[in-house]
């Protein structure tokens, strides 16, 4: 038997711009319909979305890309939980938003940041992640960017 879980309608909605952010509670089911067995498991969801960067696009500006990634953090906050970032096949969308967030990563702990070596270690975990030689081209102006007005959590030094 396989489990399933229900989406709630959203207790929370909000659009900003390009942005869209729900939260949802997660209730495990089992797959079964016939079986009315359920683990009473319940989890906070909150998606966040960013709504207008196109499949196989970018962003409209790096500033915008950072925008959300700093939301990301801060919806986060302190949370062990995990991140989980999907667009529709999961490698291109997907691929520019986590290389911004990890190059980030790498300089706020004053690591060097090279996008090419990044993106192709994690291509070995993920095929074909950054689909178009517009989204690397993207990444490394949004990188460039986090670096020159200083977008990083210095307090994480």
């Amino acid at each position: 038997m396989n489990p399933c879980y229900l989406f709630s309608q959203p207790l929370c909605h909000q659009t900003t711009g390009d942005f869209a952010f729900r939260d949802f509670t997660l209730s495990h089911v089992p797959a079964d319909a016939s079986s009315a067995r359920s683990t009473g498991e319940v989890r906070r969801v909150t998606q966040l979305q960013y709504i207008s960067w196109p499949d196989h696009g970018i962003p409209s500006s790096p500033t915008d890309l950072i925008a959300f990634v700093r939301k990301v953090r801060e919806k986060r906050g302190n949370s062990s939980a995990p991140v989980v970032v999907h667009c529709s096949a999961g490698i291109g969308r997907t691929g520019v938003l986590i290389t911004v967030e990890t190059a980030m990563n790498l300089m706020e702990r004053k690591q060097p940041v090279r996008p090419l070596e990044l993106v192709q270690h994690m291509r070995a975990q993920r095929a074909l992640l950054i689909q178009t030689t517009s989204q690397f081209q993207f990444v490394c102006e949004t990188i460039l960017k986090v670096f020159q007005r200083d977008y990083v959590d210095q307090t994480l030094n």
